[in-house]
């Protein structure tokens, strides 16, 4: 087969060929990778016009101005374009001096989001913002209090960048607080529970915000975490001093656990180095602040009468030559160098506390209350370690331990990082040994990049190469339910979610057999990978007309409108409802999709229409079918616009969309501003409105509301007068904004019944219930007028489902609720949520090419998920997204 130019090749794509791919495939492999990368690039150009101009309005508080703005910004245009933006729009730099990157956006918490700052390298689509959000615009520089050793326990004030991740944080502190190797150092918190300080490690990867740490309330602590390098020499007063300081952090704060007789001799010697020779007796002593002195668990009442015959022996003694002595003490420790943590231990059914540390060479186990070792496992033995909520498991190469921990992910970030420095380190001496020394520096460079390091995210394993290494070392365990839940047969019903965030992480050890794959130039593995990526985003941007035979099909708008289309036979539903959006013309018709008038059931948009129809005499309806970001809504297309104000009308008046007494007041104040205009005193009085014709404003809701008609007009009334000079355009969107904020925005709701459940904490109850999905969240539902939330679940915990003709069932996988098991019509349910996943995917899609490494191989995680084989296939020249077709 001939080769086809490039020029040809560049065309087809512009062109939006039909069966591109599919014509020109096997050509394409014989490409070079070089002019893949090109074609590539194309490829992306060509997406990205169809969106590039998507606008999303949102609110922007300016903080230092104390003022609310309300602006519209490109919806796939970086955070870095939108500051720059707003910095110049609203004049912040006029007479102030301040520059743009000093400037952030921060979002205060959410559902299912914690506060968090807004990264200048994303885009406000990557963040899945809506229509209407607020963001704060205000600058990211804050004053942090860090307490810290160096000298005695010392408290800083710093002006740091609140938007960088803990560990940046920590590199930037270091130098200003005089320490060196800052690696091995990291924050922490002290939380109060049950009336103990407990002191938590923060995670490295994330800024303090995400995760819920207030950085201007919190006075944080600079301590070490890990013990990396040698010993360094205490050659002279400064080096002497600081070493002192971190031995006594790590003594007494517990890092480094010892015994009542051993914290005595360190309390002694911190005594002989502060105060000198002892001259004073116990009662001299009882008013000292111990907590300096001693770990807390040691400090009990009269501890100075121990301590004074420790310090009285030390007579004589310099200061010099006692902090020597408390260093080389501290050293001597059989738990130097460990960083340990208070964990329960799982050993035959029973549970027993448990001092757990880990170092560069070892793990270790003590008893809590002697400090006698109870286990001591090199470094080397670790096969994996894995996370399920609350609970750690280690599989050592002769025995596997488990534990139930606080904050597992904390030690499962120690460990790995143990590991990484030591399989680093072993693998640069060995590369020193083969290559001579010119190469050490290309040595230690391919081992020591960031996306090796195992435990350092995205390091954990997808759920396909878990249950392949379960399967291989066939680990069995009653407590990780998350095993016994995957199928051994596949199974035609059972659909797999794509966007499932797996709580279940697996990490394996470098150190034992499972060496890291360093990435080499492979041109075949690129060019498949471009390929790949081709291929995806070529059907964003391809068309399908076909002229073949030709029926006619009635179709009803929101507005009640119906009209008669004609259409190809063999076009899908997809095809049709891109076809009838620009007839009508809506320039931005992905939401929208066709539904049969009689069951309300959605069409499968991969299928013919004409092999789905029930008779060519049914009427179908055209409507919006997703309401995933709303960034259409606005003057720029007026037919979106009215047809989702009519479709959002329907909703409530039929009680679709439930609304309390001030909302629905709200909605029906707007919608008579719409229809009358502005409120005349004379005419708009009671007994305007009879009570037959609140059908119109509101759903039949005055019983559960618990008010009369009467008084109900009356407020409506009150409401209506405050919108005077409001114009019909902006009534209609004061209503869509209202209609936003309601909590059932956007659900499609199905009735199912309970027949079991599995899980914790979630306990629904045996009647019939609605069951539905939002733009991002599971909701269980009462099923009656007022439709109470009873369980509301983020749509990423969502593992698979399965749908028949009467069973539905919800799996969220490792999750605590668990599954759940439904009498519903459940292969309606399968098949909208199938398409919602597909929608949810096409959206990403779209949204990836405006990401910088898209084309760059190897493709970044979030990128590589979406391309992998079982996310996707195609069906006559089209890109067919995930569910439907993905066997278990």
């Amino acid at each position: 087969m001939a080769v086809p130019s490039l020029s040809s090749l560049c065309m087809n794509v512009v062109a939006r060929t039909e069966n591109f791919i599919q014509l020109n495939g096997d050509a394409m492999r014989d490409l070079p990778v070089e002019v893949l990368r090109d074609l590539l690039a194309i490829v992306v150009r060509t997406v990205q016009t169809k969106s590039a101009s998507h606008v999303i309005p949102l609110k922007i508080r300016l903080m230092k101005q104390n003022r609310l703005v309300t602006s519209r910004f490109l919806l796939h245009g970086s955070i870095s374009q939108t500051v720059s933006e707003i910095f110049e729009k609203n004049g912040i730099a006029d007479g102030s001096g301040e520059k743009e990157d000093s400037y952030g956006l921060f979002q205060t918490a959410g559902a299912f989001h914690g506060n968090r700052w807004l990264r200048d390298d994303r885009t406000l689509s990557f963040y899945g913002l809506k229509p209407g959000d607020v963001l704060e615009f205000k600058p990211k520089k804050g004053m942090i209090k860090v307490h810290f050793w160096g000298p005695w326990s010392t408290l800083k004030t710093l002006l740091v960048d609140e938007s960088r991740t803990v560990a940046e944080l920590t590199n930037e502190m270091g130098p200003k607080l005089g320490f060196s190797a800052i690696e091995e150092f990291s924050l922490q918190v002290a939380k109060e529970e049950n009336g103990c300080t407990n002191y938590v490690w923060l995670n490295p990867h994330e800024p303090l915000t995400e995760q819920g740490i207030d950085p201007r309330s919190t006075t944080l602590l600079f301590r070490k975490k890990e013990f990396y390098r040698k010993l360094g020499e205490l050659d002279d007063e400064e080096s002497l001093t600081r070493e002192l300081c971190q031995c006594i952090d790590v003594v007494v704060n517990g890092m480094n656990p010892c015994t009542r007789e051993e914290a005595i001799l360190f309390a002694a010697l911190q005594c002989q180095i502060r105060f000198g020779e002892c001259l004073t007796n116990a009662d001299a002593l009882s008013d000292f602040s111990w907590s300096e002195y001693f770990p807390s668990e040691y400090i009990v009442r009269n501890i100075e009468r121990d301590v004074l015959p420790e310090y009285k022996r030390l007579g004589g003694m310099s200061s010099t030559n006692a902090k020597y002595r408390y260093i080389l003490h501290a050293r001597s420790l059989k738990t130097y160098g460990f960083t340990f943590f208070k964990l329960e231990r799982l050993l035959n059914g029973q549970s027993s506390p448990v001092l757990f540390g880990v170092s560069k060479d070892m793990t270790m186990l003590l008893d809590p209350e002697s400090k006698d070792t109870l286990s001591l496992c090199s470094l080397y033995h670790i096969s994996q370690w894995q996370v399920l909520n609350d609970t750690l498991r280690i599989v050592y190469s002769d025995h596997v331990e488990e534990f139930i921990a606080p904050d597992p992910t904390v030690i499962s970030q120690v460990i790995a990082d143990y590991l990484y420095f030591t399989y680093t380190h072993k693998r640069t001496i060995k590369k020193r040994k083969s290559q001579g020394p010119e190469d050490d520096d290309v040595a230690s460079q391919s081992y020591s990049h960031s996306q090796f390091r195992p435990g350092s995210p995205p390091t954990s394993l997808t759920l396909k190469e878990r249950e392949m290494i379960t399967k291989k070392l066939q680990i069995k365990s009653s407590s990780w339910e998350g095993f016994s839940n995957i199928p051994v047969h596949p199974n035609p019903h059972l659909k797999k979610s794509p966007i499932y965030l797996d709580p279940f992480k697996i990490h394996l050890s470098p150190l034992y057999g499972h060496p890291l794959e360093i990435h080499k130039v492979d041109h075949a593995n690129e060019k498949n990978y471009l390929l790949r990526v081709i291929r995806s985003l070529s059907c964003l941007s391809s068309s399908s007309a076909r002229k073949e035979g030709q029926f006619e099909i009635r179709v009803k708008f929101p507005d009640l409108s119906i009209r008669n289309f004609p259409i190809n036979e063999s076009m899908t539903v997809t095809d049709i409802a891109m076809d009838l959006a620009e007839k009508i013309g809506i320039r931005n018709p992905e939401e929208f999709s066709l539904q049969l008038s009689e069951s309300n059931v959605w069409l499968n948009p991969y299928q013919t229409l004409k092999s789905q129809l029930p008779n060519e005499n049914t009427v179908l309806h055209f409507k919006k079918k997703f309401f995933y970001h709303d960034a259409f809504v606005n003057n720029t297309d007026p037919v979106y616009f009215n047809l989702l104000f009519c479709q959002l009308h329907h909703a409530i008046v039929s009680g679709l969309y439930v609304c309390t007494l001030s909302e629905a007041v709200q909605l029906a104040a707007t919608k008579f501003q719409i229809n009358f205009g502005d409120h005349n005193p004379a005419i708009h009085k009671p007994g305007f409105l009879k009570q037959t014709d609140l059908k119109h404003f509101l759903p039949e809701s005055l019983e559960s509301w618990g008010i009369t008609f009467q008084k109900l007009e009356k407020q409506i009334y009150k409401e209506h007068c405050k919108l005077r000079g409001i114009k019909e355009e902006f009534a209609k969107y004061r209503y869509l904004q209202l209609c936003r904020n309601l909590k059932s925005y956007g659900t499609v709701l199905f009735p199912v019944k309970l027949v079991s459940q599995k899980g914790k904490n979630c306990k629904l109850p045996s009647e019939v219930i609605l069951l539905g999905f939002s733009r991002d969240s599971i909701l269980f539902m009462t099923n009656n007028k007022l439709k109470d939330v009873l369980q509301e679940f983020p749509l990423v915990q969502l593992r698979k489902w399965e749908g028949t003709a009467s069973s539905f069932m919800l799996d969220f996988g490792d999750y605590e609720q668990g599954q759940f098991w439904f009498e519903a019509e459940g292969d309606i349910i399968s098949k909208y949520l199938s398409d919602y996943f597909d929608f949810i995917q096409r959206n990403f899609m779209a949204t990836q090419t405006f990401n910088n490494e898209l084309c760059k191989y190897p493709p970044q995680p979030e990128v590589k998920y979406l391309l992998s084989d079982h996310h996707c296939c195609w069906e006559n020249g089209k890109r067919v997204f995930t569910s439907t077709f993905v066997d278990c």
